[in-house]
C-alpha cells in the first residue's frame, strides 16, 4: 500500500512540475517580439549616441569661438601694451622738449636783451658814426686800429643778429615738433579707449560663450585660460630679465641672435621629428602655440627621455606649475638664459624630474629634466620654446 501511495504522489509531483513548465514557456515573448524590442533599443543607443556626437560638435564650436575671442583678446591687450609704451615715450620726449624749449627760450631772451642793449648803446653815443672815428685817429696805426676795432663791432652785431634769427627758427620749429606730438599723444590715447571698448566687448562676448559651456568642457577651457595667464607671466618676467641683462653687460636683444651653436633637446631627434609646429591654428583647437613639441614618431616614444639643454647658460626659471594640488600650465618647467639675447624654456617633464635649480650654471648637453605629460598636456612630449628678449619667436631656426 505505501509503495502505491509513493508512485502515486511522485506522479502527482512530476505533473506539477510539468505543468509549471509548460506555464513558464508559454509567458516568453515571441522571437518576432524580441526583435522588434532589441530594434527599438538599437534606434534608443544610435539616438543617444548621434545627441552625444551633436552635443560634441557644439562643444567644439563653442570652444573654437571662445579661442577666437582669446585670440582677439589677446591681440586688443598686446596692442593696449604697445600703445601705453607709446604713449609713456611720447609724454617723456613731450616733457624733454618742453624743458629744452624753456632753456632755449631763456639763451634767446638773453641774446635778445644783448642786442636791445647794444642799440640803446649805439643810440645814446648820438651822431657819431663809424666815419667820425676813424677820422679821428691821430695816426696811421691809431686809425687801422681803430679800424679794426669798427670791423670787429660789426662783425660781431651781423652774428649776432644771425644767431638770434637762428635761435628764433630753431624755437618755433621745436614749439611746432611739441605740438605735433601733443596730437598725436591724444591720438594715441583716443585709439587706446577705442581699443579699450572692443577688448570690454570682446570679454563681455566671451563671458557669455563660457557660462553656456559644459562643466567638463568650461573646466578645459578654464585649464586653457591658467595657461595663457601663466605664458604673459612668464613673458614678463623673461621680458624684465633679458632687459636688465641688456643694460649690465650692453647685450643686444632688439634684433635677432646667431641660431648657430644650438643642440637639439633630445637626444636623436632633430627640427624633422617636431610633431607640433610654431604658431598659429598649430593646435587642432585652433590655440597658438608658443613653442614647438616632441612627441611619439616613427622613431619611438619620448617618454622618460633625458632633455638636454640646447646651449650653456643659467637656469632662471625651474618650477612646477600646479593649482590645488595638480599640474596646469607648462607643468614642470625650466628656463634657461645663454646670455646672447635668447632663453630656452623646456616643458611638461616628468613630476619631480627638474635636476637644475634658479641660479645653476648649465653646460651644452647637460640633462636637466626627463619627459613628461605634466600640466596641460594630452600625453608624453616636450614642449620647447625660443625666447629672445622676453619673446616667443619660431624655435626652427636654433634647431639642428
Amino acid at each position: 500500500m505505501k509503495k502505491v501511495v509513493g508512485k502515486f504522489l511522485a506522479i502527482l509531483v512530476m505533473l506539477i512540475l510539468i505543468s509549471s513548465n509548460l506555464g513558464v514557456v508559454y509567458a516568453l515573448p515571441s522571437k518576432d517580439t524580441v526583435n522588434s524590442e532589441l530594434n527599438n533599443t538599437d534606434e534608443d543607443i544610435n539616438k543617444t549616441k548621434d545627441e552625444i556626437e551633436e552635443n560634441k560638435v557644439e562643444m567644439s564650436a563653442a570652444r573654437k569661438e571662445i579661442n577666437k575671442l582669446n585670440d582677439q583678446i589677446n591681440g586688443y591687450e598686446n596692442e593696449l601694451e604697445k600703445l601705453t609704451d607709446q604713449l609713456k615715450e611720447l609724454e617723456d620726449s613731450i616733457k624733454v622738449q618742453e624743458e629744452n624749449l624753456k632753456a632755449e627760450e631763456k639763451n634767446y631772451e638773453k641774446q635778445e636783451e644783448l642786442f636791445k642793449q647794444r642799440l640803446i648803446v649805439l643810440y645814446e653815443s648820438g651822431e657819431t658814426s663809424y666815419i667820425d672815428v676813424l677820422l679821428g685817429a691821430d695816426n696811421i696805426t691809431e686809425f687801422l686800429s681803430y679800424y679794426y676795432m669798427m670791423s670787429e663791432i660789426a662783425e660781431a652785431d651781423m652774428e649776432m643778429l644771425k644767431a638770434i634769427e637762428a635761435k628764433k627758427i630753431e624755437i618755433q620749429a621745436n614749439k611746432d615738433s611739441l605740438e605735433a606730438n601733443k596730437e598725436q599723444v591724444e591720438s594715441k590715447k583716443k585709439s587706446r579707449e577705442a581699443t579699450v571698448k572692443a577688448l570690454n566687448a570682446a570679454k563681455s562676448v566671451k563671458d557669455k560663450q563660457m557660462s553656456e559651456l559644459s562643466a567638463k568642457d568650461k573646466e578645459l577651457q578654464e585649464e586653457l585660460e591658467i595657461f595663457e595667464k601663466h605664458k604673459k607671466e612668464l613673458q614678463a618676467t623673461l621680458k624684465k630679465i633679458a632687459e636688465e641683462e641688456a643694460k649690465k653687460n650692453k647685450v643686444d636683444v632688439s634684433g635677432n641672435p646667431s641660431a648657430a651653436g644650438y643642440i637639439s633637446p633630445l637626444a636623436g631627434r632633430s627640427k624633422s621629428d617636431i610633431t607640433t609646429r610654431f604658431g598659429s591654428g598649430a593646435y587642432s583647437w585652433g590655440g597658438y602655440h608658443t613653442g614647438v613639441d616632441f612627441a611619439r614618431n616613427s622613431k619611438g616614444a619620448v617618454q622618460g627621455m633625458n632633455i638636454r639643454a640646447v646651449k650653456a647658460g643659467t637656469v632662471v626659471t625651474s618650477m612646477a606649475y600646479m593649482k590645488n594640488g595638480r599640474y596646469v600650465s607648462y607643468g614642470e618647467c625650466i628656463v634657461i638664459n645663454h646670455h646672447d639675447g635668447t632663453m630656452t624654456l623646456y616643458g611638461h617633464g616628468e613630476p619631480g624630474s627638474r635636476m637644475v635649480h634658479v641660479g645653476d650654471k648649465v653646460s651644452q648637453g647637460q640633462t636637466i629634466m626627463k619627459v613628461g605629460t605634466t600640466g596641460n598636456s594630452t600625453g608624453y612630449h616636450l614642449h620647447f620654446e625660443v625666447r629672445v628678449n622676453g619673446q616667443y619667436v619660431n624655435p626652427v631656426p636654433y634647431l639642428p
